[in-house]
């Protein structure tokens, strides 16, 4: 009964938000588009006014000029959008650190939808939708009863950006070719990240290396959940020189994962590989995939350092380690908040701010674990909503896996299941301790099980239609 009612609030909620597109559409169609100038030319006037104040100049030009290509290419191909928001997302110069551009991306992506490509009435509906915007309206809840609301405005305006991203992702990417350019821009990225940071060790010396807006350990979890993208992709591709890029980025990754020295990144990888031998069922992918172990394992003596191998040791003996420690206090300071407010939470964002208060030995640390991150701010409900989206999306992986060996044409879009779901694997395994709860890879790959799919039911009503033809 419960249940039943909670569906029917969400599907409410969906439609009215439905409802309120589709006014939007018709008023811009049936407008005078003459507005669009005088305001287009305000934006760039206001924006590059922005950027020469707080930006050096070189930038300033860049994003001037960026600014103008940007919004015509995504006028031009909406979805062309979230491949920006990626490269902004994740592939950031350190020196534009906390300039919004990913979040000025997104929003001319959805102002591109909406005038361009949105029909209401077909958007994309799932399972996920329902979880993501409960996760947010939980979110939205924890920050009413938060210790501090001041502390939840920026962690859930984080949130909202992501669910817009999510819903203009099932929303554009319906097509196997924009498909495979998501898939492309992930592993191109993390690839040209990886080779940015082994160039640096190679000419300074080993040091810790982050990347994609993050420190080390958060560029761990990103570059384990893309590893499973570039090796997946082989399978698909025909093209030799793409077959090769995807080989190359593959072991660049890995070069990345180890160069972070992080002890998460270093599980998740050993995760990661082994659910390749594990899902390697074929005779022909076992050949591929112990030929490129056999090549890791005879590279890693000469080329992992010294540095590294004395860190992973430490994995062992982490009681005598006072960043492993730290976090199993943050552990501990979490579980005290979760029995202290099981249904609300102490609020979106608030960890960091007060978890002195539960131990003073982690003043200004978060969870380091996604789930008690989750469910010490947002409640045991944010809890459940979180898993199930995680959950859910696995599952429907599995059985989207079987559909499509019945589906003509199915077998290629099989290995991108296996890819979501290794990936999936990762961020489940670096997150237990790491706080992710709003990574935009995260999100980008539940999107991906969605187009994922969206594209198969195409197939079959395409079928469909060609045998009574």
């Amino acid at each position: 009964m419960f249940r039943n009612v909670c569906c029917e609030g969400f599907d409410n909620l969906i439609n009215i938000i439905e409802r309120l597109l589709i006014n939007i559409r018709l008023w811009c169609l049936t407008s005078s588009r003459v507005w669009v100038i005088p305001i287009g030319l305000t934006f760039f006037a206001i924006t590059s006014w922005l950027l020469f104040m707080f930006l050096p100049v070189k930038y300033a030009l860049i994003g001037s000029v960026g600014i103008i290509l940007t919004t015509l290419a995504i006028f031009k191909i909406p979805y062309t959008g979230i491949i920006l928001f990626i490269c902004f997302a994740f592939g950031l110069p350190d020196e534009l650190e906390g300039v919004p551009f990913s979040a000025a991306i997104l929003g001319i992506t959805v102002l591109a939808w909406i005038l361009r490509e949105l029909n209401p009435r077909e958007m994309v509906k799932s399972i996920q939708n329902r979880l993501i915007l409960a996760l947010w309206i939980i979110m939205i809840i924890s920050s009413l009863f938060a210790y501090r609301k001041e502390f939840c405005l920026y962690t859930l305006f984080d949130f909202t950006q992501l669910f817009v991203l999510y819903l203009a992702m099932i929303n554009l990417i319906n097509s196997e070719k924009r498909f495979h350019h998501i898939v492309w821009a992930v592993i191109i990225i993390f690839a040209l990240l990886s080779l940015r940071n082994a160039a640096f060790c190679a000419i300074h010396g080993l040091s810790r290396m982050g990347g994609a807006g993050g420190d080390d350990n958060h560029f761990g979890v990103a570059l384990n959940m893309a590893l499973p993208f570039s090796l997946y992709i082989l399978f698909i591709e025909r093209n030799g020189f793409k077959q090769l890029t995807a080989m190359l980025s593959f072991l660049l990754i890995i070069v990345g994962i180890i160069l972070t020295i992080s002890r998460g990144g270093f599980i998740g990888l050993c995760v990661v590989l082994f659910l390749f031998l594990l899902k390697a069922k074929k005779p022909a992918l076992l050949v591929i995939y112990l030929f490129l172990f056999v090549l890791l394992a005879l590279a890693a003596p000469l080329l992992i350092p010294k540095e590294y191998v004395e860190r992973m040791e430490t994995i062992s003996g982490y009681q005598k380690d006072g960043a492993a420690m730290a976090r199993i206090y943050c552990w501990y300071a979490g579980g005290k908040m979760m029995m202290e407010r099981p249904i609300t939470g102490v609020g979106i964002g608030n960890f960091k701010e007060i978890a002195h208060l539960y131990h003073p030995e982690i003043e200004g640390f978060v969870a380091h674990n996604t789930f008690i991150q989750i469910a010490s701010e947002c409640g045991f409900p944010g809890l459940i909503a979180f898993v199930a989206i995680i959950m859910v999306s696995m599952i429907k992986s599995f059985r989207l896996r079987k559909r499509l060996k019945t589906i003509h044409g199915g077998h290629r879009l099989i290995p991108f299941t296996h890819m979501i779901e290794v990936s999936l694997s990762a961020y489940v395994i670096c997150g237990s301790f790491l706080s992710e709860v709003d990574f935009e890879l995260f999100y980008i790959l539940i999107a991906l099980g969605v187009c994922l799919e969206n594209i198969a039911e195409q197939m079959i009503k395409k079928g469909q239609s060609q045998e009574v033809v």
